[in-house]
């Protein structure tokens, strides 16, 4: 077949072979670039007061199996967030029922369960069903939409009462002698700000 002959050819068919041998050295739509994943098993924060002599727990926060990850697409990507486990522990109070001010409630269980039954549902749980997912899609593959946004959250418990709230207020409070030199901070920042009108 002469040059003239494929052109004419290709001209009926409307074929480019240009962009037909561009299109085929493209990667696949659902091809990875980038793919960033981070777990961490168990974590907690607390509040102690004292830190230097005898310390003790204002509030301590507990958390366990929070991922991370991030995908990259030639034209989309996604990032999710999942946490498995999540508790908040009261400090101030001694000898309460309710030392446990916040926790998650684990679908299905029942009080007349047996202690392993439970320890062991809640382990299959926090791998299956995270107490919280977020994830984010920009291009989805499935071109749902330009944006998708999912958000799972199960059940919280959360006991309250002012003891434990009143402390993480007096942790967080300033002393009345650097409370005003934040305060003149904030107004020199403000100062230096540009005002537009």
């Amino acid at each position: 077949m002469t040059d003239e002959q494929r052109k004419q050819l290709y001209d009926v068919l409307d074929f480019d072979e240009k962009s037909a041998l561009a299109e085929s050295l493209q990667a696949p739509r659902d091809s990875l670039k980038v793919r960033v994943a981070a777990k961490l098993k168990k974590g907690s924060l607390a509040l102690k007061t004292d830190p230097h002599g005898t310390a003790q727990d204002v509030i301590s926060v507990v958390f366990d199996v929070f991922q991370a990850n991030f995908i990259q697409r030639p034209d989309s990507f996604d990032a999710s967030v999942s946490l498995g486990g999540f508790g908040v522990f009261d400090g101030t109070t001694k000898s309460t029922l309710y030392p446990q001010i916040v926790q998650v409630k684990e679908p299905g269980l029942d009080s007349n369960d047996s202690k392993s039954e439970i320890l062991e549902t809640k382990s299959v749980l926090s791998r299956d069903d995270p107490f919280l997912f977020i994830k984010f899609e920009s291009n989805p593959l499935d071109e749902r939409a330009d944006n998708a946004l999912t958000l799972r959250m199960r059940h919280m418990e959360i006991i309250y009462h002012k003891g434990y709230v009143e402390a993480v207020h007096k942790f967080f409070k300033p002393p009345a002698s650097q409370l005003e030199s934040v305060e003149a901070l904030l107004v020199r920042i403000v100062q230096l700000l540009p005002v537009e009108i």
